[in-house]
């Protein structure tokens, strides 16, 4: 499935700088004498909103703070980047073309080195091919849980892998506003090692 450079790159950098990036403030209740994994990890339950096709009507729980990560689509990858999470990606299914990789020079180099599990004709991602990479999470800017899309419910249920589909592409593939966008920014600073970042 081909789409296009996901956002503004320029404001996600912003937004992501101010969220992860390598000023990022340490918790000060976690700093002394443990790893970020194992301090990260301790922060326990998150809940958050998510889509069933359009609709943001659904909460998931995620236990623990993922170290791995699959990633759907390219514009996933490129946002967890962006974040400063890249080298927790493990795998991704889809990947920009050469044309697309030039508009996003900043990432081109980090976004070359994620393997490519997929191909042109396969859609949705065969759950024991995800399963086979060991992620903790898959996320996504596709939906999930509708026809000719990922079953997420399955995903945890046969592989005890949670799903994670940015909700700012919960109205469809077009971005009409950024608050959702920053809502997701928001989202992974609640349950990654980053601090959660302020409103502009």
């Amino acid at each position: 499935m081909k789409r296009t450079v996901l956002i503004s790159l320029g404001l996600v950098a912003v937004l992501a700088t101010a969220a992860c990036g390598s000023t990022t403030t340490t918790d000060p209740s976690t700093a002394a004498g443990t790893g970020s994994a194992a301090a990260s990890s301790a922060r326990g339950p998150v809940t958050l909103d998510q889509c069933t096709g359009e609709k943001k009507d659904r909460k998931v729980t995620y236990d623990s703070v993922p170290q791995k990560v699959f990633t759907l689509d390219p514009q996933s990858a490129e946002f967890l980047i962006a974040m400063g999470l890249g080298e927790r990606i493990v795998g991704t299914w889809g990947m920009y073309s050469d044309d697309d990789m030039k508009q996003v020079p900043q990432y081109a180099e980090q976004l070359k080195k994620i393997k490519k599990y997929g191909d042109d004709k396969t859609w949705p991602p065969p759950i024991e091919t995800i399963a086979s990479t060991k992620p903790d999470i898959v996320v996504t800017t596709y939906r999930l849980n509708i026809p000719n899309y990922l079953d997420a419910t399955r995903l945890e249920k046969d592989a005890g892998i949670k799903a994670y589909s940015f909700t700012t592409y919960c109205t469809g593939a077009t971005l009409r506003d950024f608050e959702p966008l920053f809502a997701d920014i928001t989202a992974w600073g609640r349950f990654s090692t980053c601090r959660t970042p302020r409103r502009p």
